[in-house]
């Protein structure tokens, strides 16, 4: 089938049709998603299915089942859409200069404790620029780049993606941390032994970084931790941390100004050196315009003096 499709010829919207197909899970509501007729849409899939000599759907199926021919066809219409607007956005900036729409996608993490600044530096500098900001979980940030639908992530991770450039911005250490008015505050250092005894407060079971938290904790010999609270966000973790009750361990960016201000107090743990990576995340074969390029150029510039 790779074969015949790649003779082929497909408009950009049979494509764009077959792609919305598939992302609503059907064509009712693909047809509204773009603005078209049921039967308009229904039309150019049946051609382009009989062009192709396969279906691309089992129509039989609520919700709508893409077959494994449509799940190959998938990846072919996805990389020529990408390949198309990449071309189309690079083109019309040789005329308008560093300008329009730059689309990124961050982890949580770094989306709300350090790219607002570096955001708000960059429209100082480049005012004709638009950034559109994507905050979410790391694991969907990947798919966004992917996909294309963001120009580029940045995220904090111990491991890089597969199947995705990655390029290593700057080493962040996690620190260990408590209320100032706790008992180890108390002490100079500690060791980790220490924490055997001592709650920890973390995020949720299952999400990313508190499966990336308990990997590093695993590494120094507390795979039996004892966790006393899961809180769902950052802030939460600090609260209850601040309230003292407990150990929480995060990316010193986020507690560097309740240290400052003496709210919590980072714990000097002998033989504890724990970092993890804020990266940028690529597609491999991304035709980055001038634009995309100076904006990536000033996040990694703006990262590694944090």
């Amino acid at each position: 089938m790779l074969v015949s499709i790649l003779s082929m010829k497909f408009s950009s919207a049979t494509l764009a049709y077959f792609l919305a197909i598939c992302r609503e899970k059907g064509f009712s509501q693909a047809a509204d998603k773009l603005d078209k007729s049921q039967s308009a849409i229904s039309t150019q899939i049946g051609l382009l299915e009989k062009e192709l000599g396969v279906k691309l759907f089992d129509r039989s199926k609520r919700p709508l089942l893409i077959t494994e021919a449509g799940q190959l066809f998938l990846e072919f219409a996805r990389d020529v859409l990408n390949k198309t607007e990449d071309l189309e956005r690079y083109v019309s900036e040789l005329s308008t200069g560093i300008a329009g729409e730059v689309r990124i996608g961050a982890s949580t993490s770094v989306g709300t404790y350090i790219l607002p600044s570096i955001i708000s530096q960059l429209l100082r500098k480049f005012p004709e620029v638009k950034v559109s900001l994507s905050t979410q979980p790391r694991s969907l940030v990947f798919e966004s780049v992917r996909h294309a639908d963001v120009d580029f992530g940045l995220v904090l991770s111990d491991k890089p993606p597969n199947g995705l450039e990655s390029r290593t911005l700057k080493a962040e250490r996690l620190c260990l941390f408590t209320s100032s008015n706790h008992a180890l505050a108390r002490k100079k250092w500690i060791q980790i032994a220490d924490l055997e005894s001592i709650p920890f407060v973390v995020g949720p079971k299952g999400t990313e970084y508190t499966e990336m938290i308990s990997r590093i904790l695993t590494g120094y010999g507390l795979s039996d931790h004892r966790v006393a609270a899961r809180i769902s966000n950052f802030e939460g973790v600090k609260a209850v941390v601040h309230a003292g009750f407990g150990v929480g361990l995060l990316p010193h960016f986020m507690i560097r100004r309740e240290i400052r201000e003496r709210a919590l107090q980072q714990l000097k743990v002998q033989g504890f050196n724990a970092s993890a990576t804020i990266m940028r995340i690529e597609r491999i074969d991304h035709l980055a315009t001038p634009t995309i390029l100076r904006v990536k150029d000033f996040f990694s510039s703006a990262i590694l003096r944090l």
